[in-house]
């Protein structure tokens, strides 16, 4: 004889009508509360995402230059907002809008076989996520490593350094910076699990 039925013998079984409202109430209560906290964790997290996958863009084209032995560039465009995309070539004038790989100012790298492939991320992929400055060298919106130890050029030779700026919306930022010898590392002013930006 199951639990229930010796319950039903009693006169009740199961939940209420208030216990099942109360029930209801309390989970709605923690959902309105925990929502705003989760919104807010998936917006760091793609904003964690998007430094990490710059770094490892820059990290690979300096990797690039030294297998190619030729100057390789990442080039940034953005719009201070939410409009932002970076390619990598092995010409500092790419465009990273440009989709077509036959377009000879397509950032794209050409592979053995004479191909090319395009090496491209834009917003879409880190939606919500602003990139609002990427500077090198005072004024250039590129950064070039050359082949001699991956060190940063500007095509000239002379090294640089610069940062790219990102940002959440709620205003949280990470600045990958880039330094002379060609070295990309994250930092925060305010978002917890980096070295604190000077």
């Amino acid at each position: 004889m199951s639990m229930c039925s010796k319950a039903v013998h009693n006169g009740w079984c199961g939940f209420t009508l208030v216990e099942m409202a109360v029930t209801i109430a309390i989970i709605a209560l923690v959902m309105v509360l925990a929502l705003p906290n989760f919104r807010l964790i998936v917006e760091h997290e793609r904003l964690r995402d998007a430094a990490q996958t710059l770094q490892s863009d820059l990290m690979n084209a300096r990797a690039e230059a030294i297998r190619r032995n030729i100057d390789i560039f990442a080039v940034f465009i953005t719009d201070g907002g939410t409009g932002w995309c970076y390619g990598v070539a092995a010409r500092s004038d790419c465009d990273c809008r440009i989709a077509d790989v036959a377009n000879a100012t397509a950032c794209a790298l050409s592979n053995p076989d004479g191909s090319r492939q395009l090496k491209v991320v834009a917003s879409e992929a880190f939606r919500d996520v602003r990139m609002t400055s990427a500077v090198f060298g005072g004024t250039l919106n590129y950064v070039g490593f050359n082949p001699f130890r991956g060190a940063t050029t500007q095509g000239t030779g002379t090294p640089l350094s610069g940062s790219v700026e990102l940002r959440s919306p709620d205003d949280s930022t990470v600045r990958v910076l880039v330094n002379p010898v060609g070295r990309a590392s994250p930092c925060s002013t305010n978002l917890s699990g980096y070295r604190p930006c000077s």
